[in-house]
């Protein structure tokens, strides 16, 4: 059974998105900072990460970074929710450079909404870890 680590700073968040994933049939793996991200990837294999953007200690960004130094998790599927849409609290041109950097580490980046929430996306998550 494929394993999705969930990092996410929010415990009603993290409990929504746990349990909708295990509804669909994957196990996962909860860490509610970016630190202890890095522990639970380390420990346990994982088919895909989803992580908050806005973490104590470690963001969900500077995790996807560190992890994409590693040869071990360079491809590792990656989802990055952020809690305001970026282009609301940036220029265009920091928005364009976030989605750049983004994009280049292989990560897609998804608005923590109401909207997506409820229509959370199980379908790609099960495209993500199909290779896996």
């Amino acid at each position: 059974m494929p394993c999705i680590l969930l990092a996410d700073h929010d415990p009603t968040t993290r409990s929504f998105l746990a349990m909708k994933l295990r509804e669909a049939g994957y196990e996962v793996d909860v860490a509610d900072n970016g630190h202890e991200a890095i522990i639970r990837l380390s420990t346990h294999r994982h088919s895909l990460v989803i992580s908050c953007y806005a973490m104590r200690g470690k963001n969900g960004l500077e995790f996807l970074r560190e992890i994409r130094q590693s040869r071990e998790y360079d491809t590792i599927p990656f989802i990055l929710f952020t809690e305001v849409d970026p282009r609301s609290r940036t220029d265009n041109k920091n928005y364009a450079n976030l989605m750049q950097e983004i994009e280049a580490l292989g990560a897609v980046l998804l608005p923590k909404t109401a909207e997506n929430f409820r229509r959370f996306p199980i379908a790609p998550v099960a495209k993500q870890t199909a290779g896996n």
